[in-house]
Formats: C-alpha cells, sequence, structure tokens
C-alpha cells in the first residue's frame, strides 16, 4: 500500500433556515438556497504521542470543548496559547478543502476540532452516520456520540446511531480529530430521517482529494449518499448489472440501517418505467436475514425467480423511492460477459500494435518497443520485485527475442509462471467448453483462420514460451520490459532485460507445451505446432531430469530466488511445491504422449496430493484433469481424489445457497478478504464447476450452476459496494463499471491530454480502460473497495487486474454462458 501524507479535507452542505440566514448575514455568506459551504475550525493543537490515540479523544483540550458554539474569529486559549476559529470553504466551488494547505497542519500528534450547525423547523429524531480515518470522536449538542481509534480507512455508514433526538433550531455538531501519524485521513458524517431518507442539503462529508493527492481515496457528493444528497442512505436495491438468465433463481438485496419490513418490490420496465410485476403478490418472496455487521446494514433477500420475460428493468421500493441499477433477463446474459473477458487478452498482448479493427477506440502503438524486444538480453537480478525491470548487470549479452505472450498485469512484465498460469487455465475452458467455442468469435487478428479464437489466444503466449526457452531446455524465468514512458511522456525505449531460468518457470512451461501439444493433436488444427510443442516440452523435461528441482541454487547450495512474486527460502521465484508442478507437466505429458513414465509420476501425486484448496496455489484439479483425460486413467485413483474434493466444493456450493446465511449477499469471497480476491472468487467457483462437470450427478448439476450463478453476480456489482468489479462493461448493461484501473498501458486513458494515448478529432472518445478486466477488488474487508473508481487508479491493491484473475474470470464466464445451458431449464 502507498503511504500517504497527512491532509485533512471536508465539504460542508447545511440547510438553514430563513430565520437563521437572515440572524446571521451579517457574520456568514450563504448563497440562495441557505446553504453554507464550510465548517468552523480550531488548530493545529499539539498533543503528545501518548495523547494522539485513544486516551486523548476523551481528554478535553478545554474546558466546556464538548458544548462549544463558534463563530469564525472568536479565540479560543489552550494552554496559554490563543488559536482563532477559522471557516473552512470549499475551494473553486469543488466538494473539498485540504486542511494542511489551509494553515490546519500536516504533521503527527495534532489535534483539530471542527464545528458545523444544523437547523431544522422542527423537533425530530435522525440517523447520524459517521466514521473518521484516523481518531476521531463526535458530539452532537455537547453529548457524545462514537470514537474511533486507530489508523482506518473512512467507508460510509462505518457508525451508526439512530433516533438521535435534534431540536428545533440551531443544532452543534462538533468533531474532534487527533492525527497520531504522519498519515491519511477524513471522515464521512451523514444526517437521515426514520425512513434513512437524507435530510435534504444537511449531509456533511468530509474526504480527500484527488487532485491535491492523486493515490488518494475520495468521497464525492454522489458518494456520501444514493445519488443526490437528498436520497436514501444505505438504503439500497442490489442487483446483478448484467442481468439474469430467464431459469436463475434471480436475487436482489434490499438493505437499510434498521430493519425494515420491506413489503413488496416493484419490478418495472426501464424504457416505460412502467409496473410488470411486484414481488412477493406476483410470485417471489421478500426474506429478511438480519444485520450485516461488516457494512452495518440490514439485509433482506428479494427473489424473482418466477418472473423470466426477457427484457431490462429495475426494481423499485415505493416507500422510500429506492430503485436499482437496471438490469437484463435473457436467454444467455453472460455470453457478452465471456467476450469482453477473453478479448482482454487481446489487450494484454505484449509485442504487437493493438489495430484499430480489433481494438476499436483503444487502438495504439506496440508499448514496448518491438526491435527493442527482439534484443532481450539475460541480466542477474538485483533484488527488485515488483518495479520494473531485473538489474542492470548483464550475464549474458546474446540478443534474445522476446516478443509476444501476455503483460502479467498492470504493470509491462512478463513472468513465467503467471503466463502459464493463464494459458493452462484457458486451455482448461477449452477442454470444457470446447463444442461451443467457434473460431471468429472474439474478433482478434488471427480470426477467421479456422481455429478457434481462444485457442489462438492461447498460442500467442505458447509462441512466446518457446522464445524463452534457452537451447538446452532451460526457461527463463521472467522478461522485464520497462517503462515505456517517461514522467513528462518522452518516450523512453529501456533494454529489455531477462531473469535467469529457474526450476519453477521450466516445469511450468512444460506443462504448457504438453498441454497445447495434447489439445492441438486431439482437435486436428495443426500438427505440426503439436509436434514444436511436444519437442520443447520434451527437451526441457530432459534438463529436469539431469537438473532436479529447486535451482537455481546460491553459493551456499541453497535455492535463490531470481525476482518474480511469492518467493521464498525454498521456493525459487515463488513457484510453490515444485513436486506439484513437476507432476502437473507429467500429467500433461501423459496427456500428450501415453508414454508410462508420465503416468507413474502423476498417479504417485494424486495419490498423495497437498490439502485440497480451492485457490491459486494448489493446482492438483489440473493434474487430474489432464490425467483422466489421457490413455487408461485409473478410474479408482481419479474418484479417489475427486471424494477427496467433494467437501470443499460441496461447503463453497452451499455457502451461496438460498438456504444459507453464512453470506448476507448471497455470495462474496467466503475466506479472508486477501490483495485479488476477486481473482480468488472467480478461481473458486470455476474449480467448484470444474468438479461438478466430471463428478456430481447430473440431477445435482442445476445447484451447482446455481451457485457460480450467485458468485458471478456477486462479481457483477450484487455486493455491498454496489460495484461490478469488471472495467468498462457499460455498454453491455453495467451502470456502475469502472472506468479506470490500475494499468501502464492503459493509465491515463480518461485525461484529455494523457500521455500514453492522445485523443484526436477522428477518436474524440479514446478514454477510458480496457473493457473486460477483472480488478482486484477488496482486499482486507468487503467495505474497503475504492468508492471513487471513476478518478482514482493509482491502488494497485484494489484498482489492478491480472492475467492470473482474468483466465479465472473467461473459465468461470465460458462455462456460465456455454457449458452450463444444458442445466438450465
Amino acid at each position: 500500500m502507498v503511504r500517504i501524507s497527512c491532509r485533512w479535507l471536508l465539504i460542508s452542505l447545511l440547510l438553514l433556515s430563513p430565520l437563521f440566514a437572515k440572524a446571521e448575514q451579517a457574520r456568514y455568506t450563504t448563497d440562495a438556497v441557505g446553504f453554507v459551504p464550510y465548517w468552523i475550525g480550531l488548530g493545529p493543537i499539539p498533543v503528545s504521542a501518548a495523547a494522539a490515540v485513544g486516551p486523548g479523544l476523551d481528554t478535553p483540550l478545554f474546558a466546556g470543548e464538548a458544548t462549544l458554539k463558534p463563530h469564525a474569529e472568536d479565540v479560543t486559549t489552550i494552554n496559554g496559547k490563543k488559536y482563532h476559529w477559522r471557516l473552512v470553504t470549499v475551494k473553486d466551488g469543488k466538494p473539498y478543502v485540504d486542511l494542511g494547505q489551509a494553515g490546519f497542519g500536516n504533521a503527527a500528534n495534532v489535534a483539530a476540532l471542527l464545528v458545523s450547525y444544523v437547523v431544522l423547523d422542527k423537533d425530530q429524531n435522525v440517523t447520524v452516520l459517521w466514521g473518521c480515518g484516523d481518531s476521531g470522536a463526535l458530539y452532537v449538542n455537547g453529548k457524545p456520540l462514537g470514537r474511533f481509534v486507530g489508523k482506518r480507512w473512512v467507508k460510509p455508514d462505518t457508525e451508526a446511531a439512530v433516533n438521535v433526538p435534534l431540536h428545533k433550531g440551531v443544532n452543534t455538531f462538533m468533531l474532534k480529530i487527533l492525527c497520531s501519524d504522519d498519515f491519511y485521513w477524513g471522515g464521512v458524517l451523514r444526517l437521515a430521517d426514520a425512513n434513512d431518507v437524507a435530510l435534504k442539503n444537511i449531509t456533511i462529508g468530509l474526504g480527500p482529494s484527488e487532485v491535491n493527492d492523486p493515490g488518494a481515496r475520495s468521497w464525492p457528493d454522489a458518494d456520501t449518499g444514493q445519488e443526490p444528497l437528498a436520497g436514501p442512505i444505505a438504503t439500497y436495491l442490489i442487483a446483478s448489472q448484467i442481468g439474469y438468465n430467464t431459469s436463475e433463481e434471480k436475487l436482489a438485496i434490499a438493505t437499510s440501517l434498521r430493519e425494515r419490513a420491506w413489503k413488496s418490490v416493484e419490478i418495472r420496465d426501464a424504457a416505460t418505467d412502467k409496473t410488470v410485476y411486484t414481488v412477493p403478490t406476483d410470485g417471489g418472496s421478500i426474506e429478511p436475514t438480519g444485520q450485516y455487521k461488516n457494512v452495518n446494514q440490514y439485509i433482506s433477500r428479494v427473489y424473482f425467480g418466477p418472473f423470466r420475460t426477457p427484457g431490462r428493468y429495475y426494481l423499485y421500493h415505493a416507500e422510500t423511492g429506492v430503485k436499482s441499477m437496471p438490469f437484463n433477463i435473457g436467454d444467455n446474459v453472460y455470453e457478452p460477459v465471456f467476450k469482453e473477458a477473453a478479448r482482454a487478452f487481446y489487450y494484454q498482448r505484449s509485442g504487437i500494435n493493438l489495430e484499430e479493427k480489433y481494438a476499436g477506440k483503444w487502438a495504439m502503438a506496440a508499448y514496448h518497443d518491438i526491435e527493442t524486444a527482439k534484443k532481450g538480453q539475460v541480466a542477474e537480478w538485483d533484488g527488485r520485485v515488483w518495479a520494473s525491470g531485473v538489474g542492470d548487470k548483464v550475464i549474458d549479452p546474446t540478443p534474445r527475442d522476446v516478443r509476444g505472450g501476455w503483460y502479467d498485469a498492470g504493470d509491462p512484465n512478463k513472468y513465467t509462471k503467471n503466463e502459464v498460469f493463464a494459458h493452462n487455465l484457458l486451455l482448461q475452458t477449452w477442454d470444457m467448453n470446447k463444442k461451443y467455442l467457434k473460431d471468429n468469435n472474439l474478433n482478434i487478428p488471427e480470426s477467421g483462420n479456422g481455429v478457434p479464437d481462444l485457442l489462438d489466444e492461447v498460442r500467442f503466449t505458447t509462441d512466446f514460451l518457446f522464445r524463452i526457452q534457452r537451447a538446452d531446455g532451460a526457461v527463463f524465468d521472467r522478461v522485464a520490459m520497462g517503462s515505456r514512458m517517461g514522467d513528462h511522456g518522452e518516450k523512453l525505449d529501456p533494454p529489455t532485460r531477462i531473469a535467469e531460468p529457474t526450476s519453477g518457470a521450466t516445469l511450468c512451461a512444460i506443462s504448457a507445451w504438453a498441454w497445447a501439444a495434447a489439445v492441438w493433436k486431439e482437435g486436428g488444427w495443426d500438427p505440426k505446432f503439436a509436434d514444436r510443442c511436444l519437442q520443447a516440452a520434451e527437451k526441457s523435461w530432459k534438463y529436469m531430469q539431469a537438473h532436479p528441482a529447486p535451482w537455481p541454487l546460491g553459493a551456499d547450495g541453497k535455492p535463490r530466488s531470481v525476482g518474480s512474486i511469492d518467493s521464498g527460502a525454498n521456493d525459487p521465484a515463488g513457484y510453490g511445491d515444485q513436486n506439484m508442478w513437476k507432476s502437473h507437466a507429467a500429467s500433461a505429458l501423459y496427456r500428450a504422449t501415453g508414454k508410462p513414465e508420465y503416468k507413474a509420476i502423476a498417479e504417485a501425486f494424486l495419490k498423495n496430493s497437498p490439502p485440497v484448496e480451492l485457490g491459486y496455489k494448489v493446482l492438483t484439479d489440473q493434474v487430474c484433469h489432464n490425467y483422466m483425460l489421457s490413455k487408461e486413467p485409473d478410474s479408482a485413483l481419479v474418484k479417489s481424489y475427486a471424494d477427496r474434493l467433494a467437501k470443499f466444493v460441496h461447503d463453497y456450493r452451499d455457502d451461496a445457497s438460498r438456504t444459507s446465511k453464512k453470506l448476507a449477499y448471497g455470495s462474496e469471497h467466503t475466506l479472508q478478504y486477501h490483495w485479488g480476491s476477486d481473482g480468488a472468487v472467480a478461481l473458486r467457483t470455476g474449480v467448484m464447476l470444474w468438479w461438478a462437470s466430471y463428478f456430481a450427478p447430473k440431477e445435482e448439476m442445476p445447484s451447482y450452476v446455481q451457485a457460480a450463478d450467485e458468485y458471478m453476480q456477486y462479481l457483477l456489482g450484487r455486493n455491498p459496494t454496489r460495484w461490478a468489479y469488471i472495467t468498462n462493461l457499460q455498454h453491455i448493461g453495467a451502470t456502475r463499471s469502472p472506468q479506470v484501473m490500475f494499468h501502464t498501458e492503459n493509465r491515463g486513458m480518461d485525461e484529455p491530454a494523457n500521455k500514453w494515448l492522445t485523443p484526436d478529432a477522428d477518436h474524440p472518445n479514446r478514454i477510458g480502460a480496457f473493457p473486460g478486466y477483472l480488478v482486484g477488488g477488496p482486499a482486507e474487508n468487503i467495505g474497503d473497495f475504492l468508492f471513487d473508481p471513476y478518478k482514482v487508479q493509482n491502488d494497485f491493491i484494489r484498482m489492478e487486474p491480472s492475467v492470473m484473475y482474468q483466465a479465472p474470470l473467461v473459465f468461470l464466464t465460458a462455462y456460465l454462458a456455454y457449458g452450463s445451458q444444458e442445466y438450465r431449464h
């Protein structure tokens, strides 16, 4: 996570009664409708390091602190020093203020008091929602309402107090903030009536500014409520943004701050706004599930499976006026998602120009100079892991052509492990859906050549793997391309560096070539290519027989890393269990050749495979997959493995079932959130479908398909953030789909004068993220996803895509679009 400096940013939109506005006219300036665009602030006030955390919130800085009612320019004395209360106004009409630049300090161990007034024309009980990013305490009319201690990212609805009494006339809100470290922090404060509807124009928001700190998270006006500030707060109808297959159970989520009886929900035609169905009057049901504390909401599930009329609709709740984002109902709503997800690999290609015929408004010259990519040199790794580059000390100056393959993620590097992971998962996608996947359906340069487009995309990286195989069979670990553009847009064309070979990279490449050899041979697509793949695989296998893993070794004789991800002391280059990769390669070779020596290795592994996990690092399902599709597999061994995996699969399916109360939204990440959680959801769901397709009784298949639908809906926006986690799908129906992501090649495409791709008169809309990319998603908890992904693209944890996420998305959407159709009724 990028560490960000301590800047405090605020907005204030307060409705004053005409009487109050007139009384204060001499002191304050209001606009025509009574808005007061400021807070009154006091600070910075030095505090001790000890007091800057929890206890400091409860220690008054001066007598009567909580009951103060200051005006601008009032003076308060604290520890013998005089402090002036100052107006904190919006800057240039923008809904934020940088308190550091405004003179409130920008250092650790300081405090500030911020006061705002709300005027009501009657006594009223309200709901107050608030949060603070470091340590903060809130007081309303002198009474403590709540407090936060410790650094945390601010998110709306973190704390909620219901039935807070406000009186007719002026009510005082004071927010006391302590900054205990040089850390970025802010807050939110929102007021709602008994129906969870924002009190018009008295929603108060504090948040960071992406202008003064481009890496900051921000909470603009529209995100402090639902659409306008006067709309409902934390009361939403949340549906899939792409839609539902006609036969799906069709679940939407109704949320509220307090327990609410959702008596009915309407389905309205998106074009005419006419009600066409009412739940539960016409069918379906509304089922309360209680409070979901992670997001401080009460949840009701709205099931509308009986409604099957194709079209575009939205859900509507008449009592509050809440409506969902629009969605489609049709016989195959997932096919467009699959095509966008699969086409994302074309945008991710390295070493080619993205032609307008295929890339549309994202057409651009090759991100890296093609001639430079033909002159890669092997360098000694100098310790860099994530930064572009390997090292500058060349240990083999022989020019090597390392064009091709896919960029790994948002960074312009190519890690062999990750390349192969994606390559093989796309081949597994082919194996499971091959009767549906055709030529000329993805609009890529190879379309129309008689080979299914998905296989053409796979081959683009198979060919790259040939280029990083050394003559003796060892395979290089990584290709680092550097950055094409400098900070000011100048073209750099840095040298292309290649990391040393590793045993992990070599074993991975063997599995890729052998799997490709089997697929091309079985399909009769290109016998010469199949033979070349097999020859490459067996050459590297022979090298591994002479040089058993793991390697390379250091001077001490112990395995060492050459810079790829997740490396450990006994794990060169982060390849995990190298026996697993050896067995993976052997199972693919057995499928391609039928040779008994490969069969023996695969069988030994399957008999004693690692603990089963539906995750990235345990690929035993692929070992089993190739083994059972090969010549004369041991059916008892396959069944034994399948039986061990069954419990994990059943539990994962049942977590998303209608009867489960484990996941309040019907589906989401079922384990602790982590970096890449969206990719894990897609992969686990895909493994579940793989197992079910080969081992589940046919009569149970609809339950697995329904569970997969539920997890897919989570990725498509039916989640607490209300964001679809797949980029730029507006053209196929996703209303709230990120327009930016952390991606070196694609960065800046939403900027009018970006330095990567300058718009011109013929292409005025060359903006926005490449479509169809699955971003990382929530990393620590469900609420930590960015609230303004339109403007914030520097969060590489949550907003970066990866081929490690993208391939599982393709696998999942392909099966939901095609392989699952026979189980939908």
